[in-house]
């Protein structure tokens, strides 16, 4: 069973290696389309998934500790529930600027 310290340590290390890499991209760069993994996203649609996905995670920690469901429980119950809220996740952050998502990102995580 992994430790509460040992989870977050794998967070901070995975969220400084992102860093790392997305860091070296210009904004043109970074939110040219379908750059990543032959797909349609941008690195920027991605680092706003990622920030979904920990702003998820800490909305389930939240509602667990009041003794309540997570909002994700449910989705995550059917596929389509996920690719739903992916969906609308990455129509949200569409507007952003690179910017800001960048910031977000940062923010969330702390």
């Amino acid at each position: 069973m992994v430790t509460k310290k040992e989870a977050l340590a794998v967070m901070a290390r995975g969220h400084k290696d992102i860093c790392t890499l997305v860091d070296k991209l210009s904004p043109s760069a970074a939110t040219k389309r379908a750059t990543i993994g032959g797909g349609q996203w941008s690195a920027k649609d991605l680092l706003g998934h990622l920030t979904s996905w920990e702003e998820h995670a800490l909305a389930a920690l939240e509602a667990w500790k009041a003794g309540d469901v997570a909002p994700i429980d449910a989705a995550l119950k059917s596929k389509r529930g996920v690719d739903q809220m992916n969906s609308k996740t990455f129509t949200s952050k569409a507007a952003m600027t690179w910017t800001d998502i960048r910031d977000q990102y940062d923010d969330v995580h702390a």
